[in-house]
């Protein structure tokens, strides 16, 4: 049952955050690690996480921004 625990705590934080995953790539990923094996170097994995970090922050400044703007305006969701 602790396979279980750390997948729904996992897949929870995921869906928290606003991340959005292809689960037959993030199985094959997850896959791979146990078993020691790599698709993609270092820097690949490094930089497609980080660009997707930016990318989410991104996302929440400018709705960040259009409440601020509906607020101000007094038209806010």
């Amino acid at each position: 049952m602790l396979s279980y625990a750390l997948g729904h705590n996992m897949g929870g934080s995921l869906k928290a955050a606003g991340i959005e995953i292809d689960s037959a790539y993030f199985n094959a990923g997850f896959y791979d690690a146990l078993e020691g094996e790599q698709r993609m170097t270092q820097e690949e994995i490094h930089e497609t996480v980080e660009n997707e970090g930016e990318r989410l922050l991104d996302e929440r400044e400018a709705e960040l921004k259009r409440r601020l703007i509906g607020f101000e305006s007094g038209t806010t969701r």
